[in-house]
């Protein structure tokens, strides 16, 4: 997924999103705004997020395992990149989210 902030550096743009948000969402996100996506706690956590790695400028990694009655349902890393847009003056979010199926 390839995320771009808005002028106002309060939401994002999801410029192009993959099979994964297919899988995760059921639809196609692209052209859509986290705002249009997530609900009000979700949305600050990602935006947090996102802005955090590019004010560092550093990659952010995550494991996640979901459980329910201590048995495992989903398992997921989550890997976010700071990349340069196409003028090369912004920088933009890129996210890869990969399964252990």
């Amino acid at each position: 997924m390839v995320n771009e902030p808005t002028a106002d550096g309060r939401d994002f743009y999801i410029r192009v999103a993959g099979t994964m948000c297919l899988r995760r969402y059921g639809r196609e996100v692209t052209g859509l705004l986290f705002s249009d996506l997530f609900d009000q706690p979700t949305f600050e956590h990602h935006c947090a997020s996102a802005y955090e790695s590019l004010r560092a400028n550093r990659p952010m990694l995550l494991d996640v395992k979901v459980k329910r009655s201590g048995i495992e349902q989903a398992h997921y890393e989550i890997v976010r990149l700071p990349v340069w847009a196409p003028d090369k003056a912004a920088r933009w979010s890129l996210v890869g989210v990969f399964f252990f199926d």
